[in-house]
C-alpha cells in the first residue's frame, strides 16, 4: 500500500487485487496514488464512487434475476418432492439471500471500507517513513496475498469445471448456486487480504521496537540523543494505537456479513458431509460426479477456513509480540525519561487486547475451527438419523 515510485509491479498487483473486488461488487469505491508527506513516495487514497454505486446496483438486479429464473426453472423442472430436494431449495435460498445482503451491504456501507482503507494506507505511510531500509525489504506482505488468491482461484475453476462436464438438467441451477458461493467466499478472502495489510504493519512496528532494544541504550547520550529516542518511542507507541484502532474497526464492518457467512458456510459443510456419508450409511446413491463436486466444495471451504482463520491467528499474535518486546526493553538498563515512556508505552498494552471476533459471540481465529468441525459432525448424523427414521 505503501511505493517508492508511481510506476512499479507492485501498484499493478494491487490494482489487479482492488479490480478482482470491485468487478464482484465487494469494493464499491476508487483508489489512486497519492504522494506522501515526503513527495518521494506514494501511498493508496480511496474515495466513494459513484459509477461504482451504479456497477453494483446492475449487479445486484442480475444476481437477483439469474437467482430466481434458476431458482423457477429448479422447481419446475424437479417433479421428485424429497428431503434431499428439500434440503437444496433451502440451502439455495440461503446462500441467495447471504450473497445478495453481502452485496448490498457492501454498497451502503461502503464508508466504513474506505475509512477502514484509507486508515491502513496511512499508518503503513509512517510506519514506512521510520523504519530503516533494511525493515521495508525484510517485511513483505505481496507474496502471501498471491498465495491466498492463486490456491482459491484454481480451486474454484476446477469447481466449476466439474460442474460444467456434468451433463444434468440443473447446470444452470448449480452454476447460479456456486456464483452465490463465490461471492461469500470471496468476501472472506477480501477479510483474509486487510487482515495481511494489519499483520504486515504490526511486523513493522514490532521491528522497529527490536531495532530500539538492540541498541546501545546504555551508552551516556546527549539530551538530544535521549529526545529523540523518546519522539521515536512516542511515535510507535501512536502508530500502535491506530494499529488498534483500525483492527477493531475491521473487526466491527465484518461482524455482519461474517455472521451471515459463517451461518453459510456452517450449512453448507453440514450437507457435504451429509451427501458424502449418505451412500455408505443408508446405500442411496450418487453420480460420481455429483460425489466429486462435493468433496471438493468441501474441500474448498475447508481451505478456505484454515486460511482465513490462519490469518486472524497470525495477526493476534503479531499484535500481542509488541508486549513481549516491550517487557524486554524493561530489563535493559536506559535513560530515566526512555524507561519512563517504556513504562507508559507497557502500561497501555495492558488494556489493549486485539480480537477479531462476530458481536462478541465467537472468535475468528483457529479455535473456531474445532467448534465448527464437532457441531457439523453432529448435526450430520441428526440429519442422517432423521433420513433413516423415514425410510
Amino acid at each position: 500500500m505503501f511505493f517508492g515510485k508511481p510506476i512499479n509491479k507492485k501498484i499493478h498487483s494491487f490494482k489487479l487485487l482492488f479490480h478482482y473486488f470491485r468487478a464482484l461488487g465487494l469494493a464499491t469505491m476508487t483508489c489512486d496514488l497519492a504522494p506522501a508527506k515526503n513527495a518521494t513516495k506514494y501511498y493508496w487514497s480511496f474515495a466513494s464512487s459513484k459509477s461504482a454505486i451504479v456497477y453494483n446496483v446492475i449487479l445486484v438486479l442480475i444476481f437477483v434475476t439469474s437467482n430466481g429464473y434458476s431458482m423457477t426453472y429448479f422447481c419446475s423442472s424437479n417433479y421428485q418432492v424429497d428431503f434431499d430436494t428439500i434440503a437444496d431449495c433451502g440451502q439455495t435460498t440461503i446462500y441467495s439471500f447471504v450473497a445478495l445482503f453481502i452485496l448490498v451491504r457492501s454498497c451502503i456501507s461502503r464508508n466504513g471500507l474506505i475509512n477502514i482503507a484509507n486508515s491502513i494506507s496511512q499508518i503503513t505511510e509512517s510506519l514506512q517513513s521510520l523504519s530503516s531500509i533494511e525493515i521495508r525489504e525484510k517485511n513483505k506482505v505481496g507474496l502471501d496475498i498471491k498465495k491466498l488468491l492463486f490456491v482459491n482461484i484454481t480451486i474454484w475453476t476446477g469447481l466449476f469445471v466439474s460442474t460444467v462436464l456434468e451433463v444434468m438438467p440443473w447446470t444452470k441451477y448449480t452454476i447460479t448456486v456456486h456464483i452465490s458461493n463465490f461471492i461469500i467466499i470471496v468476501l472472506m478472502i477480501q477479510y483474509s487480504v486487510i487482515l495481511k495489510f494489519l499483520q504486515y504493519d504490526f511486523k513493522v512496528l514490532n521491528e522497529n521496537l527490536v531495532e530500539f532494544r538492540n541498541e546501545e541504550l546504555t551508552k551516556v547520550r546527549l539530551p538530544t540523543e535521549t529526545k529523540t529516542k523518546v519522539d521515536r518511542l512516542l511515535k510507535l507507541e501512536k502508530l500502535h494505537e491506530s494499529l488498534s484502532d483500525a483492527s477493531r474497526d475491521v473487526s466491527m464492518f465484518y461482524s455482519y456479513p461474517m455472521l451471515a457467512s459463517f451461518l453459510e458456510v456452517f450449512i453448507y459443510l453440514i450437507f457435504v458431509c451429509y451427501y458424502l456419508t449418505k451412500p455408505m450409511i443408508l446405500g442411496n446413491t450418487y453420480t460420481t460426479f455429483m460425489l466429486i463436486r462435493s468433496f471438493w466444495s468441501g474441500f474448498t471451504y475447508a481451505i478456505l477456513l484454515v486460511t482465513f482463520t490462519k490469518s486472524v491467528t497470525a495477526t493476534i499474535d503479531e499484535s500481542r509480540r509488541t508486549k513481549e518486546i516491550i517487557s524486554s526493553c524493561l530489563i535493559i538498563p536506559v535513560d530515566e525519561k526512555v524507561l519512563s515512556k517504556l513504562n507508559q508505552f507497557s502500561n497501555y498494552l495492558l488494556h489493549r487486547d486485539i480480537k477479531f471476533t462476530v458481536f462478541g459471540l465467537f472468535s475468528l481465529d483457529q479455535s473456531l475451527l474445532t467448534s465448527m468441525a464437532g457441531s457439523i459432525a453432529t448435526y450430520m448424523v441428526i440429519v442422517l438419523q432423521f433420513q433413516q427414521n423415514n425410510r
